[in-house]
């Protein structure tokens, strides 16, 4: 479990990665999956994203499979948490 930072990044293994604004404050969970190097991020039970932990370039180490309708998600589910 990562508490997102108020620039939206979290550190995993001495790694910034970027994963959101919208998660600031809150905390994730990183959990591994099948493929090597590469973890699941859930927001409280629901699935947000993924994380390739071998990707070289900062570029890359963000979370970009937040689209608008998860955002919408997401904030519903920090509603309901509260």
């Amino acid at each position: 479990v990562r508490k997102v930072q108020a620039n939206g990044t979290i550190n995993y293994s001495n790694v910034v990665y970027f994963v959101g604004e919208h998660l600031r404050g809150e905390y994730i969970a990183l959990r591994p999956t099948s493929k090597d190097g590469v973890v699941s991020i859930y927001f409280v039970k629901t699935k947000i994203g993924t994380l390739d932990l071998t990707t070289k370039s900062k570029r890359q180490r963000s979370l970009l499979v937040l689209n608008r309708s998860l955002r919408k998600s997401l904030r519903s589910l920090k509603m309901r948490s509260l």
